[in-house]
């Protein structure tokens, strides 16, 4: 496996516009030792950044996630986040990673409450993360109503998120926030 950072900014949610350092966990192999994914995080440190960002990470792996736990315990400094889309098959069940889900492919086209109650059901036989915060980048008009939000909170167990509007949507975005009781809405 190859390990790579960067530093850069996040890109959304409550931690958007945060100085983070984003690691990239890829390719197939031996699993990466402590010091191969130190190195890489070593040379994109620097003061006020205390956001690691795994952004790219082959997750699903028992002897992977006891190493990125081993990783992430000697930076008690560090807020560990990372991000999946709702296409993920593959989570981790480190507790002290606060998962940041992309929603946008399920609410890109109009879509119902009921269906995503139904694919709720679905999702229940799986594992599923602990996420700490919900992320639209573009929502159809259509699933701008309390239900379809509330629904998606619920999918999720997260109440905690942000919703990303075109101007024209905001208004619209705003009732439905404030009355789904869930998540915020940003103008894009």
């Amino acid at each position: 496996m190859e390990v790579a950072a960067e530093l850069v900014l996040f890109p959304h949610g409550a931690r958007e516009g945060l100085p983070a350092a984003a690691v990239d966990i890829t390719g197939d192999g031996d699993l990466p030792s402590i010091g191969e994914l130190m190195g890489p995080l070593s040379r994109v440190a620097r003061p006020g950044v205390s956001l690691l960002w795994l952004r790219k990470t082959p997750w699903g792996s028992y002897q992977l996630d006891r190493r990125i736990h081993e990783f992430t315990y000697g930076l008690p400094h560090m807020q560990v986040v990372a991000t999946a889309d709702t296409s993920s098959q593959q989570w981790s069940n480190l507790q002290n990673i606060g998962w940041v889900v992309d929603v946008t492919a399920l609410v890109d086209a109009p879509t119902t409450a009921a269906a995503l109650t139904s694919e709720t059901v679905q999702r229940s036989t799986r594992f599923m993360p602990i996420v700490q915060e919900v992320v639209a980048t573009k929502i159809a008009d259509a699933n701008l109503l309390p239900g379809v939000l509330a629904a998606l909170a619920n999918m999720w167990s997260c109440e905690n998120g942000t919703i990303y509007v075109r101007p024209e949507q905001a208004q619209a975005a705003k009732h439905a926030v404030a009355a789904a009781g869930v998540f915020a809405a940003r103008v894009r």
